[in-house]
């Protein structure tokens, strides 16, 4: 069966947002591959389903983030193909300097070449927000 799991720690480099707009997580250390079996994954931090044969999947991701200043409300998105799943955000509210922890889950049946990412926005402003830490899992 088909999984994967790509884990990111200790990421300094922000993610600049502008005001509820979800954008990729950025990073400025690689992800790192823990497990797969019928996904590929690059160090941006996206896993891609390489099987033949559509499967259904489960997918769940996980961050710990902090913003560069104020408290802000914050939502994570598990992404498919370059766009936020809208029913997976979780919405949480973060202060600086206070590391805030996010988890969300989704499933869908997987195409070859699909591919999977962790987003975030902010509601409040354009102020950015650092994910240091994080977990993409999928089966």
């Amino acid at each position: 069966k088909p999984s994967g799991l790509i884990s990111l720690t200790g990421n300094a480099s922000a993610t600049l947002l502008a005001v509820a707009t979800p954008a990729k997580v950025t990073v400025g250390v690689n992800w790192d591959d823990q497990q797969r079996s019928h996904l590929s994954m690059d160090t941006n931090g996206r896993l891609t389903y390489t099987g033949e044969k559509n499967f259904i999947g489960a997918i769940s991701v996980s961050a710990s983030a902090y913003l560069s200043a104020g408290t802000k409300t914050l939502r994570v998105y598990v992404a498919v193909n370059g766009a936020a799943v809208v029913g997976s955000k979780v919405i949480a509210s973060a202060t600086n300097p206070t590391q805030s922890t996010f988890a969300t889950t989704w499933q869908r049946v997987f195409a070859p070449g699909d591919y999977v990412e962790l987003w975030i926005d902010n509601l409040t402003d354009g102020t950015s927000v650092v994910v240091t830490d994080a977990v993409i899992r999928v089966g």
